[in-house]
């Protein structure tokens, strides 16, 4: 982490601190990164299905656009 980086967090914490009661707001920096959090099995079907089911529509809607 460069010293820029390292300012810049510092102040943004500052901020969010000096402004109890309002809207914190996030930086790019700080929400760049999602991660896809899975603990159950039932959840990791869902998620996968549901990017299965998203992959299966996008074929066949391919293929009637073709077909008609």
């Amino acid at each position: 982490m460069t010293e820029t980086e390292k300012f810049s967090k510092n102040e943004t914490e500052q901020q969010a601190r000096s402004e109890h009661g309002r809207q914190r707001t996030h930086t790019a920096q700080d929400v760049s990164q999602g991660e896809i959090v899975l603990r159950t099995p039932l959840r990791k079907a869902i998620f996968l299905g549901g990017l299965v089911a998203m992959v299966l529509i996008t074929v066949i809607l391919g293929i009637l656009a073709v077909a008609f």
